[in-house]
């Protein structure tokens, strides 16, 4: 923007963090973290807190349309969207529209506007009257209410207002790491990655565990684990289920029988020997990518745990 004090940002909105009592800062604060994580090394210098919203503030050189395509990812973002700053002036916000227009086409418009500091001597549809009245003298383009064909949105806040033209939907949900560990049995198919998928929006940190049987199969299902999106998820590999479950399983089995066959497997040794040969991959945001490292498994051995008594 020509303006100096008129720079490009993304504004993310969040919308079930904002029912959270006192604890929502706690909320707010994670999901500002995770913003700054996904956004790593593409050009985001500061995630700031506002009233009710998140500011991505960028650098001049910054990656936009990666940073939209990783904000689009975050759980917890209602919706955001790429956004002028300028300050709370509404003639430098004016010109400051017009610009940001450039190069864009359409015949109707309207103005819509939100005005979080009360304080500001003019009201919303005050606001929308003189903004809306400025840019048809300017462009010419009819004003239409009901179904226009671009809609400036503008927010007033105490320090500064903000406009923008297009929002985007997150994914909504609350933000990962508010709500505990949990284990993920990643199987290669398409439950349980859409199983976890919705343990992340609802706030939890996701470790996954890949059983695999190679080198009775192949390594298909291990590179696949590494790489999964639905995209693949559903198409069918080598399964290791199939070498445990009969092709004609009993609906009725007889109880003592199933025990008496589990009673001649060494089961302490079985699971001992296969914590003993685990990989542990850690998948880290660097620069923008994820990179893979190879993690440490820290267990008990099975012989040392004790049950727990009922």
């Amino acid at each position: 923007m020509a303006h100096t004090a008129v720079t490009s940002c993304i504004l993310v909105h969040y919308h079930e963090i904002a029912l959270k009592g006192k604890n929502r800062p706690m909320f707010v604060r994670r999901l500002a973290e995770n913003l700054r994580m996904a956004t790593q090394g593409l050009g985001v210098k500061e995630v700031r807190q506002l009233t009710g919203r998140l500011v991505l503030m960028l650098s001049r050189d910054a990656a936009v349309e990666d940073i939209r395509q990783r904000v689009a990812r975050v759980p917890g973002v209602a919706n955001f969207a790429l956004a002028y700053r300028t300050p709370l002036q509404l003639e430098v916000l004016k010109p400051a529209v017009i610009q940001a227009l450039a190069g864009r086409t359409f015949r109707s418009f309207r103005v819509h506007t939100k005005r979080g500091y009360k304080a500001f001597p003019l009201t919303s549809p005050d606001i929308n009257r003189d903004v809306g009245h400025y840019l048809q003298m300017q462009l010419g383009a009819a004003v239409d209410l009901e179904r226009p064909e671009l809609t400036v949105w503008i927010e007033i806040l105490p320090h500064e207002a903000l406009f923008f033209f297009e929002r985007q939907a997150g994914p909504g949900g609350l933000p990962v790491g508010v709500s505990g560990t949990v284990a993920c049995l990643l199987s290669g198919g398409i439950d349980s990655p859409v199983a976890a998928y919705r343990l992340l929006k609802r706030g939890c940190t996701v470790v996954f565990v890949h059983f695999h049987s190679y080198p009775i199969l192949s390594r298909v299902s291990q590179e696949k684990v590494r790489d999964l999106t639905y995209d693949i998820s559903i198409v069918p590999d080598q399964d290791c289920c199939t070498l445990f479950v009969p092709h004609n399983p009993v609906v009725r089995a007889d109880r003592q029988a199933i025990a008496a066959l589990e009673a001649r497997l060494d089961t302490t040794m079985l699971i001992q020997q296969g914590l003993e040969r685990a990989q542990v991959l850690e998948f880290v945001q660097e620069q923008g990518r994820v990179r893979v490292y190879a993690g440490d498994l820290k267990t008990t051995p099975v012989a040392e745990i004790q049950p727990q008594q009922r």
